[in-house]
């Protein structure tokens, strides 16, 4: 869903002309969901099948392997043992954004009066990361690739779901803090060692979004 939505913007932005690029880049930046016609093509979940539960423990710190075996030109070649403990070691994370993916999208789809206990879930979530300061601590190259990829990931449930009603707001406040937060440090990231592979290829594309 994120990276079809991420495509989409990019084929965007590659079709506007320079002079249109520059005015829509004077405009504030203004979330896709903050308008009344959502696309509801999609059935919400029974409100009363959902039970929000424990947020994983929060990640701070950010040191993985890669799963690649070949470092060299290409970096292509997988390493089925690699592969597995990345996998292991990314196992709450991956559940943590796909739990909120999944809850944005049943807000989005219920609507602000129906879909209100997965908005108040997500800010439960998100504001016990945010108090533990999740995805600041140290980070490897990989690690700094999966801090932007999540970034990408909370910030797109946070923006489904920022108007719902009756949010806590000292909960909103510290999420946003931490979201800027983690956001300059993903800018901090992909501007230094500007000769690496991944400030020329994809990645860098994933740290602007």
């Amino acid at each position: 869903m994120i990276r079809r939505i991420f495509l989409v913007v990019l084929a965007l932005l590659a079709a506007l002309p320079a002079a249109g690029a520059q005015a829509v880049a004077e405009k504030p930046l203004i979330s896709p969901f903050d308008t009344s016609s959502l696309n509801r093509a999609y059935a919400p979940a029974p409100i009363s099948n959902f039970r929000c539960g424990k947020a994983p423990a929060a990640i701070r710190e950010l040191e993985f392997q890669s799963i690649y075996t070949d470092r060299s030109e290409g970096v292509s070649i997988v390493d089925p043992q690699a592969l597995d403990k990345y996998k292991e070691d990314t196992q709450m994370l991956r559940l943590y954004e796909r739990r909120l993916s999944e809850w944005a999208g049943q807000y989005t789809v219920s609507g602000p009066d129906e879909g209100h206990p997965y908005a108040a879930c997500i800010i439960d979530w998100l504001y016990q990361w945010a108090e533990s300061e999740a995805l600041l601590g140290k980070a490897n190259a990989q690690g700094q690739a999966i801090r932007k990829w999540s970034l990408a990931s909370l910030s797109l449930a946070y923006l489904q779901i920022k108007d719902a009603p009756d949010l806590e707001a000292d909960k909103v406040r510290l999420i946003r803090a931490w979201l800027n937060l983690v956001a300059q440090t993903v800018r901090n990231d992909y501007s230094r060692h500007l000769d690496n592979r991944t400030r020329q290829n994809n990645h860098l594309y994933w740290a602007a979004w």
